[in-house]
């Protein structure tokens, strides 16, 4: 399951990691390139190590068909200094567990007993609620596709007891389709583990049971299991990272722990011998079954498509705790599968795929020149764009705050595209209409409503996940949201100060008789008080419970569960203001700096609250 920061189901930041490997691409290629060679390899994870970049490494590589390197670096085990062991050291696989959903399906394809093109409702024995007309197939589960919103909460826990079994969970956590099905990609965990229930479903037999039955035995993966908590045989051996290694509702999205030498073994499968599918199925897999644009990479069924060093690659990342890579160039019967523990800062995998594909010795690629007559329909790809993948009916939409960016036309026929807060940016260039290349090859494809307008952007390439944005508002800009907030704080800030004030001179004047309008106009200014104090108290102790709660958070603090309750009710108390604040001026209240204060307030907690509808808090 991808948890980015362990804690994205996730969300998070897809254009962040798709800047960030071509950022490292383009650094790298400034470089001299090492050489491929075995020596290279070591000398890279040595260094990975001693450099404390992680703490844990495990990695095997198959190339012309065979395994040539497999090694363990580090520790597996900080505390009791325990190396890690490529064949026999277990990690958690994460989001790489989702390939085995799609080789079940495979499997049950070649069986006859169901089709990658059939409808998802017919073997879940009821509807998946989807407003649109489009139907929800097992290829749009194995593709990204389905148009699921995305969602987090719950589908982590630390305690084995309270798991959900897998059918049970789907009814009570089913996602909403918020996409039309087969239009676009946005990555999706829930999709992923529906394909394993429908594989259950299909098969009469528990998902975490089938795979061990046809994939692991069959290829003798003797060190690999979806089973939760894992068989004792195979605890003793668990890395112990971080933090203790989670359990996962949704299993078949992120729950497969396993060896690098065990992965090897599924590598050669699919590249040599096709023990557990035919030649034909494999073939399907690693082709390219969908994409934004005929131009581009997209994605295989169940691993994403790349174009490297003029390569065709699939592969998957996982992160929940250890942050994998399965990589794979088919053609040239080449792969590995990396993974690291308690990685200090950044994502060293990228590293490790463009030092293996430096044995296909391509050509630098160059950006091309940008067309002259760009410049005439630039303006209609300008404006703010945020991730596809993010919760539209929970309060988990917060998640998409940092997935922002602005895309800016230029003078010299180019546009700019720069994530939130300008840490990273790209610059790109049409090579046909509506489909841009960046410097390193990523591909950007902006799409268009029936009325031709554009609505949103696909993003391939490197060794980002294919992911989808969409077009978005002013009214949805992030910074427009950060000033009202900040225009709120400044609101409460100064009414508490004058309340202190107001406290002070109340104590220093105590014998003074206090004038009082009348007892509306006193209840409406100790409202405004009552309000301010209360919001900063609930925003306080809902910071602090986050702070000191353990890590990773697996559900909601009840205290911002509170908090989450009481701004609803602040929500509603703050429609009866303008009534107030028109009563205020028409019998003249108070002076009239507090009635345009009293205005003011009102227009701040107006503003909160249409903030809580737009969140969902």
């Amino acid at each position: 399951m991808k948890t980015h920061s362990h804690n994205s189901y996730n969300t998070i930041m897809k254009l962040f990691f798709f800047l960030s490997a071509t950022f490292c691409s383009l650094m790298l290629s400034a470089q001299n390139e090492i050489s491929y060679s075995p020596v290279a390899i070591d000398s890279m994870f040595n260094k990975q190590v001693t450099g404390k970049i992680a703490r844990g490494i495990s990695f095997v590589l198959i190339d012309d068909g065979k395994v040539v390197f497999e090694k363990g670096y580090g520790y597996s085990d900080m505390k009791k200094a325990k190396p890690v062991d490529a064949q026999n050291t277990l990690f958690s696989i994460a989001s790489v567990s989702k390939i085995f959903a799609t080789l079940s399906i495979m499997q049950l394809q070649e069986k006859g007993k169901c089709n990658i093109t059939d409808v998802a409702d017919k073997y879940l024995g009821y509807k998946i609620k989807n407003p649109f007309s489009t139907s929800v197939t097992l290829f749009n589960l194995l593709t990204h596709t389905a148009g699921f919103e995305d969602k987090f909460m719950g589908g982590l826990t630390p305690d084995p007891h309270e798991l959900i079994p897998l059918e049970k969970y789907f009814q009570q956590a089913m996602p909403a389709v918020v996409m039309e099905p087969g239009t676009q990609i946005s990555y999706s965990n829930h999709g992923a583990a529906l394909a394993g229930l429908i594989a259950e479903k299909i098969s009469g037999t528990s998902f975490d049971k089938y795979v061990q039955q046809n994939i692991f035995d069959p290829l003798e993966m003797q060190h690999s299991s979806f089973f939760q908590p894992a068989p004792e045989s195979l605890q003793k051996n668990m890395v112990r990272g971080e933090y203790p290694q989670p359990y996962f509702n949704p299993y078949p999205a992120g729950g497969c722990v396993s060896t690098t030498d065990d992965m090897g073994k599924l590598i050669l499968s699919l590249l040599n011998d096709n023990k557990i599918l035919s030649a034909e199925s494999i073939n399907q897999i690693f082709s390219k079954q969908w994409s934004a644009n005929p131009g581009m990479p997209g994605m295989g069924l169940g691993f994403m498509q790349s174009i490297l060093k003029g390569q065709e690659v699939f592969f998957h990342t996982g992160d929940a705790g250890q942050h994998s890579l399965l990589f794979l160039v088919p053609k040239q019967k080449t792969g590995f599968f990396v993974v690291y523990t308690n990685i200090a800062n950044g994502s060293p995998r990228e590293d490790v795929a463009n030092l293996i594909m430096n044995k296909f010795h391509a050509a630098p690629f160059k950006l091309p020149l940008p067309p002259k007559n760009f410049t005439n329909r630039a303006a209609e790809y300008e404006g703010n764009y945020r991730s596809n993948q993010y919760s539209r009916t929970t309060f988990e939409k917060l998640g998409v705050i940092p997935n922002q960016f602005t895309v800016t036309a230029k003078e010299n026929n180019t546009l700019f595209i720069e994530m939130l807060g300008g840490g990273l940016s790209a610059t790109l260039v049409e090579i046909r209409k509506d489909l841009f290349i960046s410097s390193d090859s990523g591909w950007f494809c902006f799409i268009r409503n029936k009325e031709n307008k554009i609505t949103g952007i696909q993003i391939a390439g490197n060794l980002s996940d294919p992911s989808g944005f969409e077009k978005i508002n002013w009214w949805d800009n992030v910074k427009f949201h950060a000033a009202i907030f900040l225009f709120i704080g400044l609101i409460i800030i100064i009414r508490i100060t004058w309340s202190i004030i107001k406290g002070i001179k109340s104590l220093v004047n105590r014998n003074k008789k206090q004038i009082t309008v009348n007892k509306y106009s006193n209840r409406a200014w100790f409202t405004t008080g009552l309000k301010s104090w209360l919001l900063s108290i609930l925003l306080v102790t809902s910071l602090l419970s986050i702070v000191f709660i353990p890590k990773p958070i697996y559900q909601i603090p009840i205290l911002v569960n509170m908090t989450l309750i009481l701004l609803k009710v602040i929500a509603v108390w703050s429609l009866l203001l303008p009534i107030a604040a028109f009563i205020s001026w028409k019998f003249d209240w108070w002076t009239k700096g507090k009635k345009i204060f009293f205005s003011f307030f009102t227009l701040a907690m107006l503003s909160l609250s249409w903030l809580i509808f737009y969140w969902n808090l």
